[in-house]
C-alpha cells in the first residue's frame, strides 16, 4: 500500500525522536525528556501515522464511529512537528538550568519522613473508606468501578475524597526509599511490613479509579527509580515490563469489568474476564486497540483547526485552580460556578456531545487558547519548566535518599500534561501530588529560593 506524504512525515518524526533519544547527552540514563518522548510519540505521531496510513480501514471503523472520523490535515502535521520542537527548545534553554540554582532543598530527618509517609498512608486509607462508603462500602465500589466512571452509578457528595486516595502512591514511594535506599537497621522489618501494606493500598486506590495509567505509572515508577539511581538498563526486566504494560493497556478495561463478579468469588472473576475477552469483537487488531487509548489528542488537534470558536487565552488555568475548591463552597457561599472549559468544548467538537469528557492534549489546548502563537509560547514554557524541575531535583539525586522516587514521580506528573492538556482535569487529578509535595517540602522540610552554597555544576549545568 502506497503511503501518503503525511504518513511518511509522521513515521520520520518517530524515527527522528527515537534516534535523538540515543544520541543526545543526558544527565541520567532516563530523564524528563526521555519520558516526554515516549508519551509524545504515543499521543501524536504514532496514532496519526496509523490513521494516515490507513492499513486497516475496517479496524478503524470498528474502533471509531463517524463522529471521530479523522480528516487528513497539513496543519495538524505542522502543529505536531512545531509543538515538539518548541518543547525541545524550551527544555534545552540555558535559563532553565541557570535559575534552578536559586532553589535549594534541605535533607529531612528520618523520623519526620517516616511520620510523613505513615500519615499520608493513613489519610489515603481514610479517604478510600469515605469514598467507598457512598457506594455501600469499598468492596462494592471496587465491583462498580467501570459503572462509576461511565456515570451509570451516581456519585454522592463524598466523591471529593477521591482526590486524596492517591496519597498512598506518595507514601509508598517514601517508604520504599527508606527501606531500600536508606536501609535503617532499627525497625526495618516493621517498615518493610508497612511498605507492603502501602502497595496493597495503592493497588486498591488505582483500582477504585478504574484507570489503567495510574496503576501503570505506580509500578513502572519503581523500575524507573532503579534506572535513574543506578544508571543501568536491564533488558531482562525492560522487555517483560513493556510486554506487561502493552497487555494491560489492551485488556485493562476488561479486567476492571470482571471485578463486578468479586462477590461471587475469584473463579467468577476469572470466568467473567475470559468471556469478556472472547466476546470482545470491537478491537479489530491489537495495534489499533492500543492506538484507541492514545488517539484523542490527534482528533482534538484536528478539531481545533476545523471548528469555529473564540480563543480562550489560557483562562482555563484560572478555572483549573477554581475547580480545586469544592463546588458547595464555591457556588453555595460565593455564588461562583466554574464555566465550561476547553475540555467541554473539545468534547462537543470531537464527539458532538458533552456526556463524555475528552481532554484536548497539550497541542490542541495551545491552539484553542491562542492559535499558533499559543502553541509556540506554551510548548516552549512547558519544556522550560520541565528542565527547571529536573535541574533542581538532579542536584540532590544521590544526596537525599528519597529524591530518586520524588524525581520519577515529578517526571510522570509533568509529562502527563502532554495527553491531558486541560488544567482543570490535570490539577484535580494531581491535587494529591501537590498536597503531598507541600507537606514534604514545606511542612516537615525546608526549601529556600537562594543559591545553594553546595551547588556544583557539571558541563550540562546540572549537578548529579
Amino acid at each position: 500500500m502506497e503511503l501518503n506524504m503525511l504518513a511518511v512525515t509522521y513515521m520520520a518524526t518517530i524515527v527522528f525522536i527515537f534516534l535523538m533519544e540515543f544520541v543526545r547527552k543526558k544527565d541520567t540514563l532516563f530523564d524528563f525528556f526521555s519520558w516526554f518522548n515516549v508519551i509524545f510519540c504515543l499521543s501524536y505521531p504514532f496514532p496519526a501515522f496509523l490513521l494516515e496510513a490507513n492499513f486497516n480501514q475496517q479496524a478503524i471503523e470498528m474502533i471509531y464511529d463517524s463522529r471521530t472520523r479523522y480528516t487528513s490535515n497539513l496543519q495538524t502535521t505542522v502543529a505536531i512537528l512545531l509543538g515538539y520542537l518548541c518543547v525541545m527548545v524550551g527544555f534545552y534553554a540555558k535559563s532553565a538550568t541557570k535559575y534552578s540554582k536559586y532553589f535549594s532543598i534541605q535533607q529531612n530527618k528520618d523520623g519526620k519522613i517516616i511520620l510523613c509517609a505513615i500519615g499520608l498512608l493513613l489519610f489515603a486509607c481514610l479517604s478510600i473508606q469515605i469514598y467507598g462508603s457512598q457506594y455501600g462500602g469499598v468492596l462494592v465500589a471496587l465491583t462498580q468501578t467501570n459503572l462509576i466512571r461511565a456515570g451509570v452509578v451516581e456519585s454522592g457528595p463524598l466523591v471529593f475524597f477521591k482526590q486524596f486516595i492517591f496519597t498512598s502512591f506518595f507514601a509508598s514511594y517514601l517508604l520504599a526509599a527508606i527501606v531500600f535506599i536508606r536501609k535503617p537497621k532499627k525497625f526495618r522489618i516493621i517498615l518493610l511490613v508497612i511498605f507492603a501494606f502501602s502497595v496493597v493500598v495503592a493497588f486498591v486506590a488505582a483500582t477504585l479509579s478504574s484507570g489503567r495509567i495510574p496503576l501503570i505509572n505506580y509500578f513502572l515508577g519503581f523500575y524507573l527509580v532503579s534506572v535513574v539511581y543506578r544508571g543501568k538498563l536491564s533488558l531482562s526486566i525492560t522487555i517483560p515490563a513493556m510486554i506487561g504494560v502493552f497487555l494491560f493497556i489492551l485488556y485493562g478495561k476488561v479486567l476492571f469489568f470482571s471485578l463486578t463478579a468479586i462477590p461471587k468469588g475469584l473463579d467468577a472473576v476469572i470466568e467473567t474476564f475470559t468471556q469478556a475477552i472472547q466476546n470482545d469483537t470491537s478491537s479489530g487488531g491489537g495495534l489499533y486497540t492500543l492506538m484507541s487509548n492514545f488517539v484523542y489528542p490527534v482528533h482534538s488537534l484536528d478539531s481545533a483547526f476545523k471548528e469555529v470558536y473564540e480563543p480562550s487565552l489560557f483562562v482555563d488555568w484560572i478555572y483549573g485552580f477554581m475547580a480545586l475548591i469544592p463546588s458547595r463552597i464555591l457556588d453555595g457561599l460565593f455564588g461562583i460556578e466554574v464555566p465550561p472549559t476547553t475540555s467541554d468544548l473539545n468534547s462537543e467538537f470531537v464527539l458532538e456531545v458533552r456526556t463524555t469528557t475528552i481532554p484536548p492534549g497539550v497541542l490542541a489546548f495551545s491552539i484553542y487558547s491562542m492559535s499558533w502563537l499559543g502553541l509556540i509560547i506554551f510548548c516552549f514554557l512547558y519544556g522550560w519548566f520541565g528542565r527547571y524541575l529536573q535541574s533542581i531535583l538532579l542536584r540532590y539525586i544521590h544526596n537525599i535518599y528519597w529524591m530518586p522516587f520524588f524525581y520519577v514521580l515529578t517526571l510522570q506528573v509533568w509529562t502527563d500534561y502532554t495527553p491531558t492538556g486541560d488544567p482543570r482535569l490535570y490539577l484535580i487529578n494531581y491535587f494529591w501530588f501537590l498536597l503531598s509535595s507541600t507537606i514534604l517540602l514545606l511542612g516537615i522540610g525546608k526549601i529556600s529560593l537562594t543559591k545553594s552554597p553546595k551547588y556544583q555544576a557539571n558541563k550540562s549545568g546540572d549537578r548529579i
